[in-house]
């Protein structure tokens, strides 16, 4: 457990140190502009009405037609880096409380079987689900359902809630959960709550999770999940930690599986992909 901690203090520190840098100069107002088609620009505003958002960008100027705007959110890297993360909605298997915008979703790989994909109904609400791939050509194949919905109910807070279903062979296993995300796409953490469900029996105890993102350049961010589930009589404790290799539509996340037992630890190598559209 002490790798898990050193390396979510690490995101923390370099989280906080994200948060509270100012730079003592007046800096323009960076944003991201969210188009209703799943496009985004990021620059700074000149000017803004009913009808055109006029921002500049660092390939130019560009006039935006207003209907056809989402979103307007400010850009908190300060332009740094050219795209925003792809896949802010979650970490390596978990999710955070930001919302996927409507219109738009990811593909989700894991560990080369799971496949998933997620959308946006709404700028709130998302829905999603999917196959494992080997159980699918044994013809007895584990399903998921994983909907969800976020607020934005801060300047640097999402709140949400969320079901994530596995079903096979006509039994289902569920996990309800609550989670708050502190900080933006590019630097957050995030605790969640969650109760099991087995048919009409439920667990007396939550389990925790605690995960964390910071972008350290344009295409690699650190990345952690980490997990506390009571059993009967013992608690078990693991976690996922490393990178997300970032590109403008792809995301591609290497880490290990560290699960201590017997006073040692043990690691597993984890891969996941996303593909947003």
């Amino acid at each position: 457990m002490k790798l898990f901690i050193v390396f979510l203090l690490a995101i923390s520190a370099s989280h906080l140190k994200a948060q509270t840098t100012k730079d003592t100069t007046e800096a323009p107002h960076h944003v991201v502009v969210y188009m209703r088609n799943g496009d985004e620009f990021k620059g700074v505003i000149i000017s803004q009405d009913s009808k055109t958002v006029v921002l500049q960008t660092e390939n130019g100027t560009l006039n935006l037609n207003a209907r056809n705007v989402s979103t307007i959110e400010t850009d908190f890297t300060n332009g740094k880096f050219s795209f925003s993360n792809p896949n802010a909605s979650g970490y390596f298997f978990s999710s955070t409380a930001i919302p996927l915008k409507k219109n738009t979703g990811y593909y989700q790989n894991l560990l080369l079987f799971g496949n998933l994909v997620n959308y946006g109904v709404t700028d709130n609400i998302s829905i999603g689900g999917g196959l494992e791939f080997l159980s699918s050509l044994l013809g007895h194949p584990i399903w998921f359902f994983t909907p969800k919905v976020g607020f934005q109910v801060g300047k640097n807070l999402h709140a949400g809630a969320g079901l994530f279903m596995v079903g096979f062979e006509g039994q289902t296993v569920s996990l309800g959960y609550g989670v708050g995300t502190w900080g933006n796409k590019e630097s957050n953490m995030t605790l969640g709550i969650g109760y099991g469900f087995a048919g009409s029996q439920m667990s007396h105890t939550p389990a925790i999770m605690i995960g964390g993102l910071h972008r350290v350049s344009k295409g690699i961010a650190l990345l952690s999940d980490n997990y506390i589930i009571p059993t009967d009589g013992n608690t078990l404790m693991f976690g996922i930690e490393g990178i997300r290799i970032l590109s403008r539509k792809n995301s591609f996340d290497v880490g290990v599986l560290l699960f201590p037992s017997d006073g040692l630890t043990y690691g597993i190598p984890f891969v996941g992909f996303q593909k947003a559209f």
